[in-house]
């Protein structure tokens, strides 16, 4: 409601100012703080004394199992429904971070065989994903893509492998500066992203230039990269090549690894 929307204004300065308190006395007491993104290493480092403590461990890359990652694509095509499909696919919960609006405004620009598939479901019951799951909805009707687009709903732990080996071309069009773990699962896959251009993505070409980059906000640019993509196997074979090459570089394992020597060195302190 309004009331309670010009409440939560009223208190945001004083929240805040919690925050920074509540935040700067935390972190005044520890020997090390890892954090997983070059802006949330700047924004804590921001907020202490000894900005040396602050080290960035990149969010791990899970691994694998080869029988899931190597699951037939037409096969996997046939069972979601796609068989003769060229799948685009949003993965992970529904919420406003994904940047799907950008997707379904293109959509009808693309080839008719091309589908998109949001995997997943409502991230909470909440009021606020409930409306934008509704929002969503109400955008693929008024469009006229209730034809090219289906909503998985929640996907479970064995329904992964099928919607990954049934993507042809994953898409992060990510607002937010947070890393994504589905993002990462993406990765462990093995798959050819095309990610918007936000900094966390950033970061990950930087080390890798894994992802094909948009800029966000920008459908025509979104557009033009999905159907380059499309029409060349060569580059999406590349794409997938190099994504592998960083999951390699940065799997759990390696990541663990890095986080245990942080570990030892607050020991040591």
């Amino acid at each position: 409601s309004r009331a309670s929307m010009a409440a939560y204004n009223a208190l945001l300065p004083i929240l805040n100012r919690w925050s920074v308190a509540f935040h700067t006395r935390m972190y005044s007491r520890a020997r090390r703080i890892i954090a997983h993104t070059g802006d949330h290493v700047k924004a804590i480092r921001a907020l202490t004394k000894e900005a040396d403590k602050v080290a960035l461990v990149p969010h791990g890359i899970p691994d694998i199992r080869e029988s899931d990652r190597n699951v037939s694509r037409p096969e996997a095509k046939k069972r979601l429904g796609f068989a003769g499909k060229r799948v685009l696919t949003v993965p992970g919960f529904i919420n406003k971070r994904k940047g799907y609006e950008k997707v379904l405004d293109i959509l009808a620009s693309l080839p008719e065989d091309v589908v998109l598939m949001i995997a997943g479901g409502k991230m909470t019951e909440n009021a606020a994903d409930s409306e934008y799951y509704k929002t969503v909805e109400k955008i693929i009707s008024t469009k006229g893509l209730k034809m090219r687009v289906r909503i998985t709903g929640y996907l479970g732990e064995k329904d992964i492998p099928d919607v990954m080996a049934a993507t042809d071309i994953l898409l992060a069009p990510f607002i937010s500066k947070a890393a994504s773990g589905i993002l990462s699962l993406s990765i462990g896959y093995h798959k050819p992203i095309v990610a918007s251009d936000i900094s966390v993505h950033k970061e990950i070409n930087e080390r890798i230039s894994c992802l094909e980059l948009f800029k966000g906000g920008d459908e025509a640019d979104l557009l033009r990269k999905i159907k380059a993509l499309l029409s060349d196997s060569g580059r999406l074979t590349m794409l997938s090549g190099m994504v592998r090459r960083y999951s390699d570089e940065y799997s759990y394992s390696k990541m663990a690894n890095r986080t245990i020597e942080l570990y030892k060195e607050a020991i040591e302190r």
